[in-house]
């Protein structure tokens, strides 16, 4: 089995149902299979994989999600579908963190998804006030940022509205020098690469982010 450094980490974050009113889901889903199909068709979890137009072999992949409702959940599906494991942070206890599922279907996806995961991690964060739930998200996804070579994020582009939400975690990767792909929560979602000033922190997979990076903007400029 690939060790973490082998990987080619991919961090999750997006907005939930309600964050996702003026979204085309179908969409939105092939947008976020669009990305995934950078990486060879067909190929089986856990088995190393190519950029499509590189002939280099590249590292197994590995999604990092949280798994909240939404768009969480699409990516989490879609990177399993494309080959890819999965690492799931939790911000606290699994029955705390259900009580933040607003249906039975997606708490459902959620279970699902979960029992699918390589791997597991309840941060144990605190839940007394908002707040400090607030908190224990924004350590959730900081936890994320910190196992992750590429950030995927849907995003409607808006400044943070609060704690521990999609665009505070978008502009700590952009701090952090992780590449941001963009995927715009609104229709028609437009993939933008947001690819930081500062260098790149994740030192291990350089030269991979910057050619997957570089073949997906390539493409979405055939688009253009």
């Amino acid at each position: 089995m690939a060790t973490e450094a082998e990987f080619l980490c991919i961090g999750v974050t997006g907005h939930r149902p309600d964050g996702l009113k003026g979204a085309d889901w179908k969409l939105l889903r092939a947008r976020v299979r669009e990305m995934f199909s950078l990486t060879c068709e067909g190929s089986r979890r856990g088995e190393r994989v190519r950029i499509k137009g590189l002939g280099q072999s590249v590292s197994p992949l590995r999604v990092i999600s949280p798994l909240a409702e939404g768009a969480d959940q699409i990516i989490a599906e879609e990177g399993l579908s494309a080959g890819g494991e999965l690492y799931c942070p939790l911000p606290f206890k699994q029955e705390e963190y259900e009580r933040d599922f607003s249906t039975p279907e997606s708490l459902d996806r959620f279970r699902h998804l979960l029992s699918k995961a390589s791997l597991v991690n309840v941060l144990g964060g605190k839940t007394d006030s908002k707040a400090e739930r607030d908190a224990s998200y924004a350590s959730a996804g900081r936890e994320v940022l910190r196992r992750s070579d590429i950030l995927l994020a849907v995003w409607d582009g808006n400044p943070a509205k609060g704690t521990g939400g999609t665009a505070q975690i978008v502009e700590e990767a952009k701090q952090a020098g992780i590449p941001v792909v963009w995927i715009d929560s609104r229709t028609p979602h437009r993939i933008e690469i947001l690819v930081p000033q500062r260098p790149w922190k994740k030192r291990r997979n350089k030269t991979l982010v910057e050619e997957w990076v570089r073949c997906l903007a390539g493409e979405e400029k055939k688009k253009m």
